[in-house]
């Protein structure tokens, strides 16, 4: 994650495609934010057609350009433009401590943690799903916990691959933890109502669960710090 940027650092959301400013012969619209130092994340959808040079930063994709000038939006030749192909992108713009302009960087969602993230919860729902018909043989009610486990996981795999904002990623993370919470319960106490006993630890379930309260951290954690120069 690209932070701590020298004192002054502004965020600016740019969407491109709608109307206002126009921006490199696109409309466009530009809204900074309330106040300097803040750090606001948007999905974004990169067009690779691009003028200037994209790089990957701690799995963020970075434009990054000298002096004043914002970002550059351009579309792939032949791309017709409607409102279905917004392009939503984050600016940082940095200024020195004299007063001279830095660099303008635009910042993308973090593709690393969305593909972990989505990754945990498919590999989450084939295992759940799998338990289905085993565990049908023990209990009507926990072969139906473990199918609606399977499918809010597979859900939630689909919806953080398709939308990574801030509502979707924390409703993940508590699907995330609250699985995990369960299996903890499976096997200590036991769950009221579907598992009279605790069942025995198993190395292959401890490891889900593990990976499951990874996940869970990497889409809320905040953005860590790092200085760029």
């Amino acid at each position: 994650m690209v932070d701590e940027f020298e004192k002054g650092v502004q965020v600016v959301p740019t969407i491109c495609g709608q109307s206002f400013h126009g921006l490199s012969g696109e409309a466009g619209f530009e809204q900074t934010a309330p106040a300097p130092g803040s750090y606001v994340e948007r999905r974004s959808v990169v067009d690779a057609a691009a003028a200037e040079v994209w790089g990957m930063v701690d799995g963020h994709v970075l434009l990054v350009s000298s002096g004043t000038g914002g970002l550059t939006c351009s579309r792939a030749p032949g791309k017709n433009s409607s409102r279905r192909d917004t392009n939503i992108a984050v600016t940082l713009s940095t200024t020195s401590g004299s007063g001279t302009p830095g660099r303008t960087v635009a910042l993308g969602s973090s593709s690393r943690t969305v593909v972990f993230g989505s990754s945990v919860c498919a590999a989450s729902a084939g295992v759940h799903a799998a338990l289905v018909v085993p565990h049908s043989h023990e209990s009507a009610g926990l072969a139906v916990a473990f199918a609606v486990s399977a499918v809010a996981l597979a859900t939630a795999a689909v919806a953080l691959a398709l939308d990574a904002g801030p509502t979707v990623t924390t409703m993940i993370a508590l699907l995330l933890v609250g699985v995990a919470v369960a299996y903890a319960l499976s096997r200590t106490t036991g769950i009221p109502g579907l598992t009279v006993h605790p069942e025995p630890l198993d190395a292959f379930g401890t490891v889900v669960s593990c990976m499951e309260l990874m996940a869970a951290w990497a889409l809320v954690r905040p953005p860590t710090r790092r200085s760029r120069s």
